[in-house]
């Protein structure tokens, strides 16, 4: 690599991702899972007509990032809150695949 490059400013930063980094961290900051996580159960308390969608879209990006840290939360809060008596079978399918995770570097 050139030591200057032609869309570098002064103030420019080359960065790459850890390779430790879990890769929860990775695809999702702990306030975009605060942020889904009571997105969710906001949508599921009022009720909302799109509630069952926020709550798919939701359980799907728990699944494919591995993020333990928003499902924890949102379950937390929906069986607090009375919304959950139990949880669903699609939430309990979710819990086992994050409950048998073995990702290198990820801290429990």
């Amino acid at each position: 690599m050139q030591h200057l490059h032609p869309l570098a400013t002064r103030w420019s930063i080359l960065t790459t991702v850890s390779a430790e980094l879990p890769a929860r961290a990775r695809r999702a900051s702990s306030d975009d899972a605060k942020r889904m996580a009571q997105e969710l159960v906001h949508a599921l308390q009022q009720g909302a007509d799109d509630a069952q969608d926020i709550e798919a879209n939701f359980l799907s990006h728990c699944s494919a990032c591995h993020d333990k840290l928003a499902f924890m939360l949102a379950r937390r809060e929906l069986l607090r809150h009375g919304v959950f008596s139990e949880l669903p079978a699609s939430w309990l399918a979710v819990a086992e695949k994050l409950e048998n995770l073995h990702e290198p570097g990820l801290r429990a």
